[in-house]
């Protein structure tokens, strides 16, 4: 088996379990989250390739700037608001770029979140 195909021979001493177990390791350690701890301080926030952002915004309002749909093509994000804040976390679509529609989306409340998906013409929820 290499890193992006299955090979479906199986050797004389191979068995199937330990096949599927090679196979389950090799996907576990090609896609493990990456996930970016964000504050006031880092605002505004550009998305780059991490998969799970997280917010504290108990300092002050923050700002999640998002990359251009070109260039993000099937890029999803999970933003989440981890604190208990009045302070909001903003995404932002890149230039007029929207997401569901609206050029921004707000998170307001403690643990509110959104999974978000770069589609070919806007930032689509999940």
């Amino acid at each position: 088996m290499t890193d992006t195909t299955w090979n479906t021979t199986l050797g004389a001493t191979d068995t199937l379990s330990e096949s599927r177990s090679t196979l389950n390791d090799n996907f576990a350690a090609a896609r493990k989250l990456t996930v970016a701890a964000i504050t006031v301080s880092d605002s505004p926030y550009t998305a780059g390739d991490e998969d799970v952002i997280e917010v504290d915004a108990s300092g002050g309002a923050v700002t999640i700037n998002l990359p251009a749909l070109a260039s993000s093509s099937g890029q999803v994000y999970r933003v989440s608001k981890r604190d208990a804040s009045a302070n909001a976390v903003t995404l932002d679509g890149d230039s007029s770029e929207t997401i569901n529609g609206t050029t921004t989306r707000a998170l307001s409340s403690q643990y509110d979140s959104v999974t978000i998906v770069a589609m070919s013409s806007e930032w689509g929820e999940l």
